[in-house]
């Protein structure tokens, strides 16, 4: 029985979004927000504990792999919606993340924000979707999903009359986002096109949401939309689904919350510098400025250093506007982050001169990765935790690229 009728593929046209009601059992919604109060470490019934650390601006909860998670992506209806969409059952799932959006207040003053997660530099648009489950009753003024309904349609139109970037005021004018309201067990999804995000909350209590997506199989959802995969691109899905559980091994090691560490850990990522590699150097470096060549195009580079004759160290603030390969690079103010191991919350595994060590172990190694993390604090302290990940149905492993679709 499809779940979509003739009616609802007709709004999904022409608004470009639809919802399906009562998508997994209120169970499978009580376990995910169980896993974002765990993961956060954040009592969700005191209202002192929702602004907490660990917060990001929007609300979002940066847990990818948690079981509970995993339960709603392999959820048969929710895989059968989006195949609808797609007129396709054959699917990979995206590892998307979870929101909590507390009411404003003198701590949190989220205002809302509508925008598109794709470079709008790419021509043509291609379809691509994205979705959200309600994990609660969630009323217009809750700092839930809002959009521009129909945006999408403008900003096709908008696209095929120029090669320039859309701005929100040139696609939409004055039109405003309208926020939808939703029941628990909803499953919205989305045209990537259409403008949207989530609202301004000024009820009393958070907005709930776990995030799922899903495109065709060997194919994977970036800013640049749906573009295609290779055996790499599977092998690194397999990966991050099998490694999951370091992040929770170096939370109990070190006796925080899983999101403190992905926290201390984003941070100190943030605070690295990059590091490119040149074909050839046209005009050396002056006043910070460097012409150069990499893969057979001219760019010019705004750098911190030249480390090497054809290697150069830029801000990180540049990666959005090079359009080349790079690596990470160490610096002073990652190592400063890096030493700042957090505080524990509870009884850590490790021994007092064991976390006592554990800075200087990282600032010399270089090491700000979980796996790479999880093995130093095996091999020095001899701590291993024995985590599997969450566990698979067969759906699940097709989800993911483990198992071909017949």
């Amino acid at each position: 029985m499809e779940l979509l009728n003739s009616s609802d593929r007709r709004f999904w046209d022409e608004n470009g979004y639809v919802v399906v009601p009562n998508a997994v059992p209120l169970g499978n919604l009580i376990s995910v927000l169980d896993a974002i109060a765990e993961f956060t470490g954040k009592d969700l019934a005191d209202e002192k504990s929702w602004y907490q650390e660990p917060m990001i601006h929007g609300g979002m909860v940066n847990m990818n792999h948690n079981q509970a998670l995993w339960d709603n992506r392999q959820n048969p209806k929710i895989h059968q919606a989006f195949s609808e969409i797609w007129g396709d059952e054959k699917l990979w799932v995206t590892y998307d993340r979870t929101n909590m959006n507390p009411p404003v207040c003198e701590h949190w003053n989220h205002q809302g924000m509508i925008h598109w997660d794709l470079d709008m530099s790419i021509r043509p648009m291609e379809l691509c979707v994205q979705g959200v489950l309600y994990l609660t009753d969630t009323n217009e003024n809750q700092g839930g999903f809002q959009c521009v309904p129909k945006s999408h349609h403008l900003l096709m139109n908008w696209l095929k009359n120029t090669d320039q970037r859309p701005t929100v005021e040139s696609v939409i004018g004055k039109m405003k986002p309208v926020s939808i309201p939703g029941k628990a067990g909803d499953l919205l999804i989305w045209h990537s096109g259409l403008l949207h995000g989530n609202g301004h909350n000024t009820s009393d209590r958070p907005r709930y949401a776990q995030y799922i997506g899903m495109q065709p199989e060997w194919t994977v959802r970036t800013a640049a939309g749906v573009i295609a995969a290779n055996e790499q691109t599977r092998q690194s899905r397999i990966r991050s689904w099998q490694n999951s559980p370091c992040q929770r091994a170096v939370a109990d090691a070190i006796g925080v919350p899983e999101g403190i560490v992905e926290q201390w850990l984003r941070q100190t990522h943030e605070k690295m510098d990059i590091k490119v590699v040149v074909d050839t150097v046209i005009k050396p470096p002056k006043n910070g400025l460097a012409k150069v060549i990499i893969q057979g195009k001219q760019q010019d580079l705004s750098i911190v250093e030249q480390i090497d004759k054809n290697i150069f160290r830029l801000d990180r603030s540049q990666v959005q506007k090079i359009t080349v390969p790079y690596q990470n690079y160490f610096n002073e103010k990652a190592a400063e982050n890096i030493r700042q191991v957090p505080i524990p919350h509870f009884t850590p595994q490790l021994e007092k001169k064991d976390l006592d060590k554990l800075p200087d172990l990282l600032v010399e190694n270089q090491i700000y990765g979980v796996e790479e993390i999880t093995d130093l604090i095996s091999s020095e302290f001899g701590l291993d935790n024995h985590l599997s990940p969450a566990k698979l149905t067969q759906l699940g492993r097709r989800l993911v690229g483990i198992d071909a679709w017949s």
